[in-house]
């Protein structure tokens, strides 16, 4: 079921270790510069000691339509000049508009001409190039520009979906790597404009292949459903149609993959990527994990992999572990579970910690919060005073959960001493976020994106005291959602 599997994205994945020693998110620590050679060198180590202990070894994803062409893409997600394209290779990047140019000045989201049997001989020669130099990678993933809406105009690449030209490109990888006597999986996803099926191409050797299923705009107050019949079928029109809002046509549309390319799929998940942030009380996302789990593996798929923090643990692992556990045990009783954990993590205090979940979770419904990933983000969902009485209750209870569990700041076992303390920080992060919430359901939204700043960068003077469980990038990024939240913004 793939719980040996671990992805390392990118040929280098500078954006990512950048962003934390650079502490964007922290003005209150100061910036540790790495370089490209650093992160190279640490991700060559991973590799190393993934062979040692027999895990596998996923690796690259976006970036083929960038570094193929000599165009830089360690920058992520970060705008840079139009100047850094080769000239001669400008011919191969989308037409968008009239114009081959990088799409908003990012690299890594910029499509390629795919109807141009030169651009693609490129990255079949990339890819080839790499997996000569790549043995530890059991699967090398092959995926098109980051972002949706910007693939190549043209009157040739118009003539079929971005997933018949991915398959197109695919198949020729596999005769190109085949040719070399390199075999690994090669993967590829079903995400953003690919989410619609192929109508022309199917994989000669679907075999070799691994397909991710990539929900990035689904809701997480919604269901997997089993059966999907969606309300409507969204059509497919090159650069319009934007990226789907409800797991019944996500998985219509699987259903339509499946039948044309029969090839084994996993899932590639979200859920610990900005979910977890807007489902304070641990218990409602648990119960997400488990339910999605179960739901998942009866639509066939083989296993899921999260696209998520490393240091997903606050105020718990309660959400991570219900995961894991499920995908080990489908038939895992979820309230035993819950309990189990809780009983591990504290003690004695294990009633007066669940009592305070269960009523966060009727303070703060994560349906209050909750937003579809990768859309645009209405800014009036967040103005809702109906709900500060609530707020303001949740901030009373966090206070008065304080001083229920001053008499276990020291337990029996170290594990649950460092568990508990971590729930004192936990609820100055809910006060925190709570006050600058209560602005923002008022209706004063630069009042609250203003508070919002003053407070994560004073919770940010915690974050080397609980580093080991707390992502504070992580938190700032997915939060500025709601903060920052405009009516047309996309996330």
């Amino acid at each position: 079921i793939g719980m040996n599997t671990y992805m390392l994205e990118f040929d280098i994945p500078f954006v990512y270790y950048n962003r934390y020693y650079a502490h964007r998110s922290n003005p209150e620590r100061e910036p540790e510069p790495v370089s490209t050679d650093t992160v190279l060198q640490w991700k060559r180590v991973t590799e190393v000691e993934m062979a040692k202990r027999g895990l596998r070894l996923f690796d690259m994803g976006h970036g083929w339509t960038a570094e193929s062409f000599g165009i830089s893409s360690v920058a992520g997600w970060d705008k840079q000049s139009d100047d850094t394209i080769p000239e001669h290779m400008r011919q191969y990047l989308a037409e968008y508009q009239g114009k081959r140019q990088l799409y908003h000045g990012v690299a890594l989201n910029t499509q390629i001409c795919m109807s141009n049997p030169d651009a693609r001989a490129l990255v079949v020669r990339h890819v080839v190039e790499y997996a000569k130099q790549s043995e530890n990678v059991h699967c090398l993933k092959i995926g098109l520009g980051d972002a949706s809406k910007n693939h190549c105009e043209c009157e040739a690449c118009r003539k079929m979906r971005p997933s018949d030209w991915l398959l197109l490109l695919l198949n020729e990888v596999e005769e190109a790597l085949d040719k070399e006597g390199l075999h690994p999986v090669l993967g590829f996803s079903i995400y953003s404009d690919t989410t619609w099926e192929p109508e022309q191409i199917t994989l000669k050797h679907p075999d070799r292949f691994l397909g991710a299923f990539c929900p990035i705009s689904r809701k997480y107050t919604t269901d997997v459903p089993t059966d999907p019949h969606p309300k409507k079928i969204t059509p497919y029109v090159r650069n319009v149609s934007s990226r789907l809002d409800t797991m019944e046509e996500y998985l219509w549309h699987f259903q339509q993959w499946k039948q044309r390319v029969p090839a084994r799929f996993i899932v590639y998940e979200y859920h610990f990527w900005k979910a977890q942030f807007y489902s304070p009380d641990c218990l409602t996302f648990a119960k997400r994990l488990h339910d999605d789990v179960i739901a998942y593996h009866k639509n066939g798929f083989l296993g899921i992999m999260e696209d998520m923090s490393q240091r997903h643990f606050f105020p718990n692992a309660l959400a991570f572990c219900i995961y894991a556990q499920t995908m080990y045990d489908l038939g895992l009783d979820l309230d035993q579970a819950i309990d189990d954990y809780l009983s591990h993590a504290y003690g004695d205090a294990k009633e007066i910690v669940k009592q305070f979940f269960t009523d966060l979770s009727k303070l703060l419904p994560q349906a209050v919060l909750d937003t579809a990933h990768s859309l645009p983000v209405d800014v009036h969902q967040f103005r809702v005073p109906e709900m500060i009485p609530l707020f303001e209750e949740a901030i009373r209870r966090s206070d008065r959960f304080d001083e229920d569990m001053k008499p276990f700041r020291n337990m029996p076992y170290r594990v649950q001493t460092v568990a508990v303390r971590l729930l004192s920080h936990y609820t100055e992060y809910l006060r925190g976020f709570l006050h600058a919430l209560i602005i923002k359901a008022n209706g004063d939204d630069e009042g609250a994106k203003q508070d919002f700043l003053a407070f994560s960068r004073r919770f940010g003077t915690r974050e080397r005291d609980i580093e080991p469980y707390y992502d504070h990038c992580l938190t700032v990024l997915a939060l500025n959602v709601i903060f920052n939240s405009k009516a047309e913004q996309e996330m």
